[in-house]
């Protein structure tokens, strides 16, 4: 069902990530950088607390747990282990590249690629946007854009991790509508 794309794996090519990466993280302002804590701690919660949803539509956050259990799982225990990635952090020591994680994360262990925090995030996304308004949908994607930027921040994943996450979990959700009817 779900296929991951090969990560960049040319030296070039990660160097280039890593940089970016860095960059981005050094130069975060001290109120991105509480917002990266707050994600890399727990990602759902803040989703949560920060997409400010009218009382009547509270509804719509039943997210069906088995559904979301079969595509983390899948996740963390299968995409992460067919392209093992390093994280950005541990590739600029390796490249050389003069880097201070701005904190140390609470769940970043294993393979960077794909980020599981996205991953988390965009099937949320995904699944609610349906229900949601145009307006409300912008809303959200651009939280959840800014939680994904503030994984890069915390100099524990990279682009290219975050676009796979973002790929498979709207992958996922449309075989899952098109088979199951969610």
């Amino acid at each position: 069902m779900l296929q991951v794309i090969p990560p960049v794996s040319s030296l070039i090519g990660l160097k280039k990530l890593v940089h970016e990466t860095v960059s981005l993280s050094q130069n975060a302002s001290l109120s991105e950088l509480e917002f990266a804590q707050r994600v890399d701690h727990d990602e759902l919660q803040v989703l949560y607390e920060d997409f400010i949803v009218p009382n009547h539509l509270r509804h719509l956050w039943k997210i069906p747990k088995r559904l979301y259990s079969q595509f983390m799982r899948f996740i963390v225990s299968d995409a992460k282990f067919q392209f093992p990635t390093k994280r950005p952090f541990t590739l600029a020591k390796a490249f050389k590249i003069p880097f201070t994680r701005p904190f140390k994360t609470s769940r970043s262990k294993g393979s960077s690629y794909p980020s599981g925090h996205a991953a988390s995030i965009w099937f949320v996304a995904y699944y609610l946007a349906p229900k949601l308004t145009i307006s409300q949908k912008r809303t959200l994607f651009r939280l959840a854009n800014k939680m994904c930027r503030s994984r890069m921040i915390a100099g524990v994943h990279t682009t290219q991790d975050i676009k796979e996450a973002k790929r498979l979990a709207k992958v996922f959700l449309q075989y899952h509508s098109e088979t199951a009817h969610i």
